[in-house]
């Protein structure tokens, strides 16, 4: 029987409409309930957090399904809770650090050595 369950938005760089879903679940009826929710979802994952004992993330979320798969959840138990959707923030890159060339760095090849005057452990 499913007890609790928590649906909250986890954008990845792939998936920004990324979400996870921690259940409080048996492990037998596990599989039965991802079967019955009819997402795009991973494999689930153990979750020993907050009471929690299963986790799964759920791919390419849009409106209408996060309402479908509450309703299903909602049915199967009636504590929920449900994250809203956090805002994307927009960081920009960091600028990238001089690069300064030095001579010191810098090879100088000597075109009078060759291969015949190098003499290897003396």
């Amino acid at each position: 029987m499913l007890e609790k369950w928590e649906l909250a938005h986890s954008p990845s760089d792939k998936d920004q409409n990324r979400y996870r879903l921690k259940l409080k679940i048996e492990e037998h009826e596990l599989a039965a309930l991802i079967a019955e929710l009819k997402v795009d979802s991973g494999r689930p994952f153990a979750a020993f957090s907050d009471g929690y004992n299963w986790g799964l993330y759920i791919y390419d979320m849009n409106e209408s399904k996060i309402e479908g798969l509450n309703n299903i959840l909602d049915k199967k138990s009636g504590k929920t809770k449900v994250a809203e959707k956090q805002q994307i923030k927009e960081v920009a890159p960091a600028p990238q650090p001089e690069i300064i060339k030095e001579e010191f760095w810098e090879l100088n090849l000597n075109l009078r050595y060759n291969f015949e005057e190098f003499v290897v452990g003396s």
